[in-house]
């Protein structure tokens, strides 16, 4: 009786153990999950890491004779980001990205507007395109669920792009110049628009990965193309405008290495 009793003691002593060592590591966990977090991350990880990502810029096309229309340029972005500071949940970063893309221009000459006995459809790609980004964020960090840490953030981003003109003539005949003529050109050299963003807070013992998905706004066009249709048999001659409006959503990744590492 006295062994049964002993056996009670000793599984009543292992449930508490191992409840005590649950609450102690949860309250582990909840420490780190509470209060200033942004300050604990970058105690634990460098302030400077990878940026990368990728994205799809808006265009808008004006409808013309050949359907003629820019496609959704898909871009690559690579760069650095210095978080300069923290306080409790805020942290304050700037970034220095590089970006290219082409450009792709999609029309389809249908075959009453020029007399060939089928359509004739083509892409046009053009570039590679490579423009200068340096964005600031302000961003705050919170718990979800004590889960994981989630950050969302707001800021400022300058665009550098070179000066670029070109003129683009597609003739289908050269008796009766049936096709169009276009002309292209970016809107200016700086362009100055706002991201709002979404983060997600992956700690491993080398690195903090930051998977991230962002949303960017400028008011001005990236990039314009002039397009006059000629001399189309059926369709009625146009002059549109199609434009690379320079908001994207972005997918990207930060990479920050431990202090550990280094």
């Amino acid at each position: 009786m006295m062994a049964k009793y002993n056996n009670k003691l000793n599984m009543a002593s292992l449930v508490l153990a191992i409840f005590s060592l649950s609450l102690s590591f949860g309250q582990q966990k909840e420490n780190f999950y509470q209060g200033h977090i942004a300050e604990k991350i970058f105690k634990k990880y460098q302030k400077i890491g990878l940026h990368t990502g990728i994205s799809s810029l808006y265009v808008d096309n004006e409808p013309n004779g050949m359907l003629l229309e820019f496609e959704k340029p898909r871009t690559f972005e690579i760069g650095l980001t210095y978080n300069f500071l923290q306080y409790e949940k805020l942290n304050f970063s700037v970034s220095a990205i590089y970006r290219t893309y082409n450009l792709t221009n999609y029309s389809n000459l249908k075959k009453e507007d020029s007399g060939y006995p089928i359509d004739i459809a083509g892409w046009l790609k053009i570039g590679p395109y490579f423009e200068y980004k340096l964005n600031t964020e302000v961003q705050y960090y919170f718990n979800l669920f004590n889960i994981t840490i989630v950050n969302i953030s707001v800021g400022p981003e300058l665009t550098l792009a070179r000066k670029i003109y070109g003129t683009t003539i597609a003739i289908t005949d050269d008796e009766r110049a049936v096709g169009y003529t276009s002309v292209s050109d970016y809107n200016a050299t700086t362009f100055f628009g706002a991201n709002l963003s979404l983060g997600f807070n992956i700690k491993t013992k080398p690195l903090l990965l930051q998977p991230f998905i962002t949303y960017h706004y400028q008011p001005k066009n990236l990039f314009t193309k002039v397009v006059t249709t000629e001399n189309l048999r059926v369709s009625e001659n146009t002059v549109t405008k199609h434009h690379v409006t320079g908001n994207y959503i972005l997918f990207g990744l930060k990479i920050i290495p431990s202090r550990d590492l280094f």
